[in-house]
C-alpha cells in the first residue's frame, strides 16, 4: 500500500503485507460493536466502501485528509485509554466519523469520473441489493425492478462510472462466495451448487470455470494442496 491511501475490507477478503510495507493503521471492528449494515441509515457507506467493494480498491487522500485521519487515530488511542461508561459510545461516534470521512473519498472518486449524486445512490443500492440477494436473484431484470428503473439504465449508470455490467457484478459475487465455501468448508460441490440456488451443478461449474478458468473441483484441490 504506498503512501496515503487506504483500503476497506471484510471477512470475504484478506489483505497480505509485504514485509517491507511502511507502517499503517487499521481500524478493525465486528458487527457486534458496530454494524455497518444495520446503520446504513447513519454513514451511507455500503456498497461504496463494502460490499460491492468485493475487488476492493485501495484509494488515495489527499494531504489535508491525511491529516484529518491522523487527528481520528489519535483520538481513537487516548479514548482506548478511558475507562468510564461512556467509552464505548465515544469509540463508535469516533468510527462512524472515519467511516463518513472515507465514504466521501468513494463517492468522489465515481463522481470524478461521471456520476451525479442520484446515479450514484443507484450503484451503492444496487450493490448492496447484490449483497442480499446473490442466492436467488441473478438476473439484472430483478435488480432493475428493486431499484425501480429499467435495466437498459443500470448498465448505462454503472457504465459510465467505468465499473463492471450489472451481470458481471452479480456473477462475480455467486463466485466470490463460491470460492469462500470450497476453501473454507467441507460441503461437496453439489450442496455448495444448490446453496447458491443453482437448479443444476452443471450450471453452477459452467458458470465457475467462465470466470475462475477451471472447475470448482480443481480450486478446490489446486487451493487446498498449497
Amino acid at each position: 500500500m504506498p503512501k496515503s491511501t487506504f483500503c476497506t475490507i471484510t471477512a470475504l477478503n484478506y489483505l497480505r503485507l509485504k514485509k517491507d510495507q511502511p507502517p499503517l493503521s487499521c481500524i478493525s471492528f465486528n458487527r457486534e460493536f458496530y454494524c455497518i449494515r444495520d446503520h446504513d441509515h447513519e454513514v451511507s457507506c455500503n456498497g461504496i466502501l463494502f460490499y460491492g467493494a468485493q475487488s476492493f480498491s485501495v484509494l488515495s487522500f489527499s494531504e489535508a485528509e491525511g491529516n484529518s485521519f491522523r487527528n481520528i487515530i489519535d483520538l481513537f488511542h487516548k479514548e482506548f485509554l478511558v475507562n468510564d461508561p461512556v467509552q464505548e459510545e465515544m469509540l463508535v461516534s469516533l468510527l462512524k466519523i472515519l467511516i463518513i470521512h472515507l465514504t466521501r473519498i468513494g463517492r468522489n472518486k465515481i463522481k470524478k469520473i461521471n456520476g451525479t449524486y442520484k446515479d450514484i445512490e443507484v450503484i451503492r443500492q444496487f450493490n448492496l441489493l447484490v449483497e442480499l440477494n446473490f442466492k436467488k436473484n441473478r438476473l439484472v431484470s430483478d435488480y432493475a425492478f428493486l431499484l425501480g428503473i429499467q435495466p437498459k439504465k443500470l448498465s448505462e449508470i454503472l457504465k459510465s462510472a467505468n465499473l463492471n455490467s450489472p451481470l458481471v457484478i452479480i456473477h462475480n459475487r455467486i463466485i466470490l462466495e463460491a470460492k469462500r465455501l470450497l476453501l473454507f468448508s467441507l460441503k461437496p460441490i453439489k450442496e455448495i451448487s444448490d446453496e447458491l440456488g443453482f437448479d443444476d451443478i452443471s450450471q453452477f461449474t459452467k458458470l465457475f470455470k467462465k470466470y475462475v478458468k477451471e472447475s470448482p473441483s480443481q480450486f478446490r484441490a489446486g487451493k487446498t494442496s498449497v
